[in-house]
């Protein structure tokens, strides 16, 4: 839970940055939303509904946070912020760093809770969007998805970047 925790204290933080551009802080934002709803992701996955705190909330601030009232709006809560981030990320990482959230993996998350939630006519679209334009395509061996060598594939849609890569 803790990258959840950082996230949105990072979050919290950012909205007092003067050092960089909004654009900038516009990318921050993004991939911080990405990490909380991932964060929320697996935890919502493996444990249902848990307290989902936001934005400069703590345990010490709000230390009897309630869950959310269903599954919905656990799934709601997460999907909001994969597509608030779809908005704001390019196709390619930021200053093309892999292993930063992209458009095409905040797509990914935001069609897995609208799954979820049932709307399978949205995440039908949004996954549509990134065959199309992402510039993704399926690699000519499944395997090379967990090549060492090959990290951030033509079929790599978001992947944690490890420090050491083979050259």
């Amino acid at each position: 839970f803790r990258q959840g925790r950082r996230s949105h204290l990072f979050l919290a933080d950012l909205q007092n940055v003067t050092s960089v551009d909004e654009q900038t802080k516009l990318i921050y934002e993004s991939e911080a939303r990405c990490i909380r709803g991932a964060a929320y992701y697996y935890l919502t996955i493996n444990f249902s509904r848990v307290p989902m705190l936001m934005t400069g909330e703590t345990y010490a601030t709000s230390p009897e946070k309630a869950r959310p009232e269903s599954d919905a709006a656990a799934w709601q809560t997460i999907k909001e912020d994969f597509e608030y981030a779809a908005k704001h990320l390019g196709w390619r990482p930021a200053d093309e760093q892999v292993g930063r959230f992209t458009k095409a993996a905040a797509l990914a998350y935001a069609a897995k809770a609208n799954m979820y939630l049932g709307d399978y006519a949205t995440a039908k679209a949004q996954l549509k969007d990134i065959i199309d334009n992402s510039g993704k395509k399926l690699n000519p061996i499944h395997g090379m998805l967990h090549w060492v060598d090959n990290p951030d594939s033509e079929e790599t849609i978001w992947e944690i970047s490890f420090p050491k890569f083979a050259s």
